[in-house]
């Protein structure tokens, strides 16, 4: 018996793996490459870049395209991580900024005004609504100035340097190809570490993605993976002193 032929969509699945094998990275990313080298070339042809009065070449234009490589890229972005969210997010504003207004403030200052200023109620119940140790003022306060704004806060600040850089351009172009896994454009990594921020704001950018599909997967993805900026503040918070959970935590969220 002859065996069946393959169905039109079998053939275009067996040609796709075939043309990967051939050029040895998916065509989506060599598209997206063909695409980069095709404006560079139109770009070329009707501008032109004027060196400055004594010659020096143009080092941005240089910078950029190493930060769009891979090879050079992908340390730069480590150490954007390491140095911008590890260090000032997480042990300026997470460390030393959550313990000075803390201790420092909430815990040595305003919380014992609080408590004096309360004690002449006699109503215990209205009394524990205030001050105390789950009082509205004593502990929604303190964590809302003390914890999260000082994580909200250098998280901001951080992502508008790197906004104003134009650095986000190039990390859209160097994550095309692991997006792509996900169903997405390396367009969709301005939202997605938006969403790091605000999930409001994150899902009004999606709107700049190309198809509906993209902005669906990428709502899904803010919606169920990323943690906002005040989240994350609270959950890092909160499993501050319990590395396993963070771990878990953390696994999770990738797994997601």
């Amino acid at each position: 018996m002859r065996a069946a032929e393959p169905d039109g969509g079998a053939r275009a699945l067996a040609s796709g793996r075939v043309l990967v094998r051939g050029v040895g990275e998916p065509a989506a990313y060599r598209i997206a490459v063909a695409r980069q080298e095709a404006a560079d070339a139109l770009g070329a042809g009707v501008l032109t870049h004027e060196a400055g009065a004594d010659g020096r070449v143009d080092w941005g234009r240089r910078l950029g395209r190493l930060l769009a490589r891979p090879v050079t890229g992908i340390p730069v972005l480590l150490l954007v991580i390491y140095l911008g969210l590890y260090q000032f997010v997480g042990r300026l504003g997470g460390g030393v900024l959550v313990d000075g207004l803390e201790r420092g403030l909430f815990e040595q200052r305003i919380n014992p005004f609080l408590e004096r200023l309360f004690s002449g109620i006699p109503w215990e119940a209205a009394r524990s609504l205030y001050v105390g140790q789950y009082g509205l003022l004593t502990l929604g306060v303190r964590y809302a100035v003390a914890l999260i704004l000082p994580i909200v806060g250098t998280f901001f600040l951080f992502f508008s340097l790197l906004e104003d850089s134009g650095y986000f351009p190039r990390l859209a172009l160097l994550v095309d190809r692991l997006f792509k896994r996900l169903g997405l454009s390396g367009r969709a990594v301005i939202p997605i570490v938006l969403g790091f921020a605000c999930d409001t704001m994150a899902t009004m950018v999606t709107r700049t993605l190309e198809t509906r599909r993209e902005r669906v997967l990428a709502t899904l993805l803010l919606a169920l993976a990323i943690p906002c900026s005040a989240q994350l503040g609270v959950l890092l918070a909160l499993m501050a002193h319990a590395p396993l959970a963070l771990g878990v935590w953390s696994l999770t969220v990738l797994a997601t």
